[in-house]
């Protein structure tokens, strides 16, 4: 799982990856302007909600 701020990078790569049939283990796109504490506690709730698992192959927002 990638976890990043850099949506037109990951998306293209995930969209390579997907073309040529590959697996990738998923990209969670973050909020610019939502950083620190709060959103270090969301991802944790994400990932305890079985985030990571739903997302493989997939990009993702939270």
């Amino acid at each position: 799982m990638v976890v990043t701020r850099n949506y037109g990078d990951f998306t293209d790569l995930a969209a390579a990856f997907t073309h040529a049939g590959r697996e990738f283990p998923g990209v969670l796109f973050v909020s610019l302007e939502d950083s620190g504490p709060e959103q270090a506690e969301r991802i944790a709730r994400w990932l305890a909600e079985g985030g990571a698992e739903q997302s493989r192959n997939r990009c993702c927002w939270l």
